[in-house]
């Protein structure tokens, strides 16, 4: 053995290699279901579409803001007629807890486009327009991968330069995908 080399058993161990830091978050989670309701004004006039759906997916960029898809219908019958307003539209959700917590609030802005068939009482037709919906709520962990999501939103209709405000209440479950 050459002088000064000591056995490998003697060597100090070689350092680890540590896994990267995790924030105990997931990925980001997909989301489904029932909006109890829409109310929307417009100059004095409320309309209430219901029931409709909604559905979305996330993915957490940090630990606290996620990027977020969403699709969303409501519905009204009326004097034989089916109204509906779609809208399809993107942002950013901020929620806060660790994903152990059993609540975790959340508020969360999304931009996007909406399409009706019209307005109530009159022949439908189709229209489009810019959407945006500020609104939050709560997701209550129900078991390790699912939490009840209650959402209540405010979108803002924007259709023939009068903004339609509505409020609308949810509720669904959110599935959690992936951990970092």
């Amino acid at each position: 053995m050459a002088a000064g080399v000591a056995p490998v058993s003697a060597q100090p161990a070689a350092p680890q290699a540590t896994a990267a830091h995790s924030t105990g978050d997931y990925h980001g989670d997909y989301e489904a279901g029932v909006n109890f309701f829409d109310r929307i004004l417009n100059r004095g006039v409320t309309t209430t579409y219901s029931p409709g759906w909604h559905a979305g997916a996330s993915y957490r960029i940090t630990h606290v803001i996620s990027v977020v898809g969403e699709a969303a219908g409501d519905y009204n019958k009326d004097e034989g007629t089916t109204f509906y307003v779609y809208t399809f539209s993107g942002g950013a959700r901020f929620q806060s807890g660790a994903k152990a917590a059993r609540l975790r609030p959340f508020a969360q802005v999304l931009l996007g486009t909406g399409m009706d068939n019209g307005a109530v009482g009159q022949s439908p037709t189709k229209n489009h327009f810019p959407v945006v919906t500020p609104g939050g709520g709560i997701d209550v962990g129900v078991a390790k991968h699912l939490a009840a999501r209650v959402k209540l939103d405010f979108p803002l209709y924007a259709t023939f330069g009068d903004v339609h405000k509505g409020l609308r209440l949810s509720l669904g479950a959110s599935v959690p995908v992936g951990t970092k």
